[in-house]
């Protein structure tokens, strides 16, 4: 990653709401812009982000499957064209959490041989979160409350199927 390039991207005009912190994480910007001082304080975290623009490549990981990824701007184009494992994009077309033109479009746009799917009708950033309970609706509504026809549970299966599809065929059983 490569918070600098992120907070380009948060100066151009064509900024979109990834520059803005999460409903979730309402301090994410703030904490994120407080890392430098905070590296300037505590050894550890200096240490972590001398390496921040490092590859974090793990062997282990032999294909991967997003799922409505966020913070696009903060991976600059250089490292994701250098992803060689088969990747797999999935996104809600009206996700305005996370924008998938700076989030999802950007990764499959980069990330050579990948595939983006933008899931229709209605399908936001939190309906990939698990189905809410009433308690749930009433408590956290943003999170659990879908428009009006989105099915949860049915993107949940949709999702799920998808994945297993994926992973059988970039890894096999």
């Amino acid at each position: 990653t490569d918070r600098s390039a992120y907070r380009e991207f948060c100066k151009l005009p064509v900024l979109d709401g990834i520059c803005k912190s999460p409903p979730e994480f309402p301090e994410l910007l703030d904490y994120f812009n407080r890392l430098d001082a905070a590296g300037r304080n505590d050894p550890e975290i200096a240490g972590s982000l001398k390496q921040e623009k490092e590859s974090h490549r793990d062997s282990r990981v032999r294909a991967v499957f997003a799922i409505a990824p966020a913070l696009g701007p903060a991976f600059p184009p250089k490292g994701l064209k250098k992803i060689a494992i088969p990747a797999e994009i999935v996104a809600g077309i009206e996700d305005d959490n996370v924008p998938i033109a700076s989030s999802a479009k950007y990764f499959a746009a980069l990330i050579p041989g990948s595939k983006l799917v933008l899931l229709q009708g209605g399908v936001q950033h939190y309906q990939f979160l698990g189905s809410c309970t009433a308690a749930g609706r009433q408590s956290f509504p943003l999170f659990c409350t879908d428009k009006p026809g989105v099915n949860r549970d049915a993107i949940h299966e949709t999702t799920a199927a998808m994945a297993v599809t994926f992973f059988d065929a970039q890894l096999g059983r």
